[in-house]
């Protein structure tokens, strides 16, 4: 979306949209097939038993920018709702430059909003502490949501939970992607560079780039997503594969685990040999900014680097491996020979998404709450919903060619077509509808399929919830100073990185890091004995 790589959380509690084309899929991108589907007699009986007499109106929030051919897209999804569950949507967007500005105020109003896209990065444990988000009983989502209900396997709910309630309908097709760079081969190619096999290796690129194609921008980052990947990918590089503690609740703590323990304990990222890590990553970080390779007006542009990169005003894009489904089709089509640079940790492995990370909220204030989640499960589990959801209106914004696959209409190109797969902002669907698409490379087909999986390793802590009720002020303190000292070492404009990390370290501490080591350590152990054989 997003968009949000989840070792940056440890340093940023600055909200970063993830990937904006590919929040939400279980199964590598063109694995899945469009399959028919009908709801189980279950989920029928279930929701045959809800009253639907009358008519009622949903309003929902997603993320990004209202795609040209929604109306169609809304259209049609109205007519198969009026049908199912006597209801009528209308879909709100919040841009990615705006997500820190409104989308607390949208459900602060409270005024004409049903549900609204949430996860880990985008707000889910603020809002949900502050009571914007109506309680999720497994009553309701087995009563109002059968389908999605028999898609979730536990843990998927244990994910969800803050201080033992739920409050997010998370996906039930988690990610299968993982951090990559996009450059240009034919650059590479002209100014006889070796292809780059990691995020450091782009200093010769980049100054390639610098010296000689004038109008474009080497790594032109914005200020919600790309300035943590960039950092964060360079760190990723000095250490074996982590997480944060408190991404589940969307909090940046700065206590860390390794993700390839069976059985992790507790760090900061101020302990070796993380510190050593962190430190690196941001020198390198600040030799790129200091050498012109960034823009100077990160924390003031909202255009994300996928965008500059398809226009050719910039030479890379930053985002996952499905979000780029976009830019390597335009790419292809510009000539431009896309080259992908897996963004991994030192082991070579990436950490695997958690369902939590891409779901919905129903609004407190939602005046329909039960009729928004029976809605949203066909949204989210039935095959002829989903399809219209992520692709768009078939003949119009897409074509299945014989192969399984899919193209764009004739006369569509990727610039022209009014409705982009995946920049709809539905990353909660159901991705067994995948299909991959004509103009992929067979190289892109197969790295998504083949070679994302096997970097891929499970979070050995996904069912662990924390409960932070009792230091909840330690972390509110602790997140705002990681906010506020660490922002500049992730764009690399701190003047001496050595000197900003001795403040961040200071301020972190003082602000009640050890008060929350101390108590999420004794709630880690606790989870160890409860489940322990």
């Amino acid at each position: 979306m997003k968009k949000l790589s989840r070792t940056l959380a440890a340093l940023s509690a600055v909200v970063v949209a993830l990937p904006l084309m590919s929040s939400c899929t279980g199964t590598p991108t063109g694995a899945g097939t469009a399959a028919a589907s009908s709801a189980p007699a279950a989920a029928s009986a279930g929701q045959a038993a809800v009253d639907t007499s009358q008519a009622v109106q949903l309003t929902g929030y997603l993320l990004g920018d209202t795609p040209a051919g929604m109306p169609d897209v809304l259209a049609k999804l109205n007519e198969m709702l009026k049908k199912d569950v006597n209801a009528t949507m209308t879909f709100n967007y919040i841009g990615w430059g705006e997500m820190s500005s409104k989308y607390a105020t949208v459900l602060a109003a409270g005024a004409d909003i049903d549900w609204i896209y949430t996860a880990p990065w985008c707000y889910y444990s603020i809002q949900a502490a502050k009571g914007a988000f109506r309680e999720i009983t497994m009553d309701d989502a087995q009563k109002y949501m059968p389908k999605h209900s028999a898609a979730l396997p536990q843990v998927a709910w244990n994910q969800c939970k803050i201080n033992g309630k739920i409050y997010m309908i998370p996906t039930s097709t988690p990610d299968q992607k993982v951090a990559v760079a996009v450059i240009r081969g034919d650059i590479l190619k002209k100014y006889n560079l070796a292809t780059p096999t990691k995020f450091s290796d782009l200093t010769d690129y980049f100054e390639a780039v610098k010296q000689n194609e004038t109008d474009m921008i080497p790594l032109d980052m914005d200020k919600q997503y790309d300035f943590s990947q960039a950092a964060g990918a360079l760190i990723s590089e000095q250490l074996p594969p982590y997480n944060d503690i408190l991404y589940s609740t969307g909090g940046g703590s700065g206590i860390i685990y390794e993700y390839d323990l069976a059985k992790p304990t507790l760090v900061t990222q101020f302990d070796e040999p993380f510190a050593t890590g962190f430190i690196a990553g941001y020198k390198a970080m600040k030799a790129w900014y200091d050498a012109g390779y960034i823009n100077q007006d990160v924390f003031g542009n909202t255009t994300r680097s996928q965008n500059t990169f398809v226009q050719g005003r910039s030479a890379t894009a930053l985002g996952n491996s499905q979000d780029m489904q976009t830019v390597i089709s335009t790419a292809q089509v510009n000539g431009w020979d896309p080259v992908i640079i897996s963004e991994l940790f030192k082991t070579g492995k990436s950490a695997a998404n958690a369902y939590s990370n891409n779901g919905v909220a129903i609004a407190q204030s939602s005046k329909n709450p039960e009729r928004a989640m029976m809605a949203l499960d066909y949204m989210m589990e039935d095959p002829t919903y989903a399809t219209l959801l992520y692709y768009g209106i078939e003949g119009t914004n897409y074509v299945k060619t014989a192969d399984g696959k899919l193209d764009l209409p004739e006369g569509v190109t990727p610039d022209s077509n009014t409705y982009t797969v995946e920049a709809a902002g539905f990353w909660f669907i159901t991705k067994t509808i995948m299909l991959p698409s004509a103009t992929w490379p067979q190289s892109y087909i197969d790295f998504v399929q083949k070679d994302v999986p096997g970097y891929l390793i499970d979070d050995p802590l996904a069912a662990f919830t924390p409960d932070t009720d009792s230091i909840k002020t330690q972390v509110a303190n602790v997140s705002s100073a990681i906010t506020q000292y660490g922002s500049q070492l992730q764009v690399g404009s701190a003047s001496d990185v050595d000197a900003a990390w001795a403040t961040l370290k200071d301020k972190v501490q003082a602000a009640g890091q050890s008060d929350m080591m101390t108590e999420l350590s004794k709630q880690l152990d606790a989870f160890y004995a409860s489940n322990a054989s």
